[in-house]
């Protein structure tokens, strides 16, 4: 696997490249908010060996940086697009592509979509958003964020307390989930956050701050209508951080949308449920060869 860095605008990205050289449409993952790319490593099917696909580490996570003049500049839904539109042509010219966006990895995929409707292909939104206000132990961890310096630095305080051990950090994931019980005894799970683990200790928390502020005035709800992609959106019904109203507004503006529940899953597919979500990247993937 190759890593890719590129500067655009006040963000350097840094980009994980997986059988670039394969012929075939290119499928762009996208990562939630205080994860890494490498999140997807562990969480890929086999169907994707000879798919060329890129892991885009999102502004402010690790080893992505903000250059010292971006928290002077308000990061917007359209200049989120943007970056991340010019970052793809960087790595595929004028090409479409594929999305997978998990949570705000979600959001930011329907935002592409609907920003630059001719570039991307098709669409896997797994517990996205329209409106990035959050809900649960996120949204409160966002709340500091918009509360000024005071609010900053407990949220700062915070993230450095769940990050303490992988142990700790384990456990503290666990507030996202809703199936409790799955999610602990995951074998997945150990798996994902020893890949994720020693990446996320070296995010600039004052930047995640910036982009956990950022988020909670971002809202593309109509713009949804614009996206042209078919999109697949998959989340559980018992998220404890994105409302189900959400899920149900991404399914009933976008387009042809397809709508896929998880009946007692939160915010964790990975390890709440991993062998459905396995099959339905599987078969989504699929209906991407046979319709190309």
């Amino acid at each position: 696997m190759l890593q890719h860095s590129i500067t655009i605008d006040e963000h350097e990205l840094s980009i994980f490249m997986f059988n670039e050289d394969q012929p075939g449409s290119p499928i762009v993952f996208l990562h939630g908010i205080t994860l890494t790319a490498d999140f997807w490593l562990p969480n890929l099917p086999n169907i994707l060996e000879a798919t060329p696909c890129y892991f885009i580490n999102l502004p402010a996570h690790y080893p992505s940086r903000m250059l010292p003049r971006a928290n002077n500049v308000q990061l917007t839904s359209e200049k989120l697009a943007t970056l991340l539109h010019k970052a793809i042509q960087s790595l595929v010219g004028d090409r479409s592509v594929m999305l997978v966006g998990y949570s705000v990895g979600g959001f930011a995929a329907l935002n592409l979509a609907a920003h630059y409707p001719s570039s991307v292909s098709r669409v896997l939104c797994i517990a996205g958003f329209a409106s990035g206000q959050w809900q649960g132990l996120m949204g409160w961890l966002q709340q500091l964020c918009c509360m000024g310096r005071p609010g900053v630095s407990f949220f700062k305080l915070v993230c450095r307390l769940s990050m303490l051990n992988p142990m700790f950090y384990s456990w503290v994931s666990g507030f996202f989930a809703a199936d409790h019980s799955t999610y602990f005894h995951s074998p997945n799970l150990k798996l994902t956050l020893a890949v994720v683990y020693p990446r996320v200790i070296h995010h600039n928390l004052d930047d995640l701050a910036y982009l956990f502020r950022s988020f909670a005035s971002m809202d593309i709800s109509a713009l949804l209508p614009h996206i042209q992609a078919p999109t697949l959106i998959m989340a559980g019904d018992r998220d404890p951080v994105i409302a189900y109203n959400q899920t149900r507004l991404l399914a009933e503006k976008i387009p042809n949308a397809e709508l896929k529940i998880l009946p007692g899953m939160g915010h964790m597919f990975f390890a709440e449920r991993f062998t459905e979500y396995q099959q339905i990247l599987t078969n989504w993937v699929k209906q991407t060869n046979i319709t190309l």
